[in-house]
């Protein structure tokens, strides 16, 4: 499904038909002065209209170049596969064992651990009120209450979703509190990916995609955006010659902004999309930092965690961007 900036638009109509009509009445009366005006401010209406519409160029508020390194993950999260921030520490999963796994937040080292499930491949996070919820690749969410003490309970939802959509990012959306689901395979298009949600309030999974990443809009974005360094590797990434190989691997909302996080393991991309599907963003990351990009968690404040996995002989680390002021 693809979501439109509608509102404007109507706007813009409705502004443009009461003038049209201002002026039709006028013109029967013979009163051309009166007329005159208001021809003046329907053209000058659609200089506002216009300026409306024109999209404000987006100035993306990271430096992905220069990175923190909040630490070097233990062994036992070489394979770290998703992330969330729960208050003071972070929480995260890797894609083998059901444990979830406590972090200082200062230094990524582990503070405890809580089993919730046997052997799988969970690939996401998310911490929601006084709920965990971890997602397998399967689609299969797992709800884990009062986490980490004596009288633990663990739900289940399955849903539409199986094996072959290949679920790797979860993301919690408190406008409309649901949670997100990321799917690395297609499912409808090979030219796309979407993106799911359940509602927490029926906990139910919603059929209809709420947002479709395709290749064809990010194309269209690269070939209007500002080029930069990288501009020729991800347009030759996304090039219509080749298989569509962007895989979601880790997504996340922006507390300020509400826009769309989404990295991709599979060409070290990062794409950025408005709170109404409007791709804003696309971004190479560079794979000293980000050898393996599978998890994103943001603080309130915009602080945007990365965590990548182990990758040719170097360890799993988590990476902190603060806001550019």
């Amino acid at each position: 499904m693809h979501l439109r900036l509608l509102s404007l638009r109507t706007l813009a109509l409705t502004t443009h038909f009461i003038k049209i009509s201002f002026c039709y009445r006028h013109l029967l009366a013979h009163d051309f002065d009166k007329l005159m005006h208001y021809l003046i401010c329907y053209l000058f209406g659609l200089g506002c209209t216009a300026s409306l519409l024109a999209q404000a160029p987006y100035s993306f508020p990271y430096n992905l170049s220069t990175p923190q390194l909040v630490g070097e993950l233990d062994d036992k999260l070489e394979e770290v596969s998703g992330l969330s921030l729960s208050g003071t520490e972070l929480l995260a999963v890797q894609d083998e064992d059901g444990i979830i796994f406590k972090l200082d937040v200062e230094t990524g080292k582990i503070e405890s651990t809580i089993e919730f499930g046997d052997d799988g491949d969970y690939e996401g996070i998310e911490h929601v009120g006084q709920y965990v919820y971890v997602v397998k690749s399967s689609g299969t969410l797992y709800r884990v209450s009062r986490a980490g003490t004596d009288d633990q309970q663990v739900d289940k939802f399955n849903g539409f979703l199986n094996k072959d959509n290949d679920v790797e990012g979860l993301a919690y959306d408190p406008a409309k509190n649901r949670l997100l689901l990321a799917c690395k395979a297609p499912d409808v298009s090979p030219e796309t990916r979407h993106i799911y949600a359940f509602d927490l309030n029926t906990h139910t999974f919603i059929s209809e995609p709420i947002l479709e990443v395709a290749r064809e809009e990010i194309q269209a974005y690269l070939a209007s955006c500002q080029p930069t360094a990288q501009h020729a590797a991800i347009c030759d990434f996304f090039d219509s010659e080749e298989k569509f190989r962007l895989g979601p691997s880790a997504l996340a909302i922006h507390p300020q902004t509400g826009q769309y996080y989404l990295t991709s393991s599979r060409g070290k991309i990062l794409v950025v999309a408005s709170p109404r599907g409007r791709i804003q963003h696309v971004f190479r990351l560079d794979k000293e930092y980000f050898p393996q990009p599978e998890g994103l968690a943001f603080a309130p404040n915009g602080d945007l965690y990365i965590s990548t996995e182990a990758k040719s002989g170097e360890p799993a680390r988590i990476w902190k961007l603060g806001m550019v002021k």
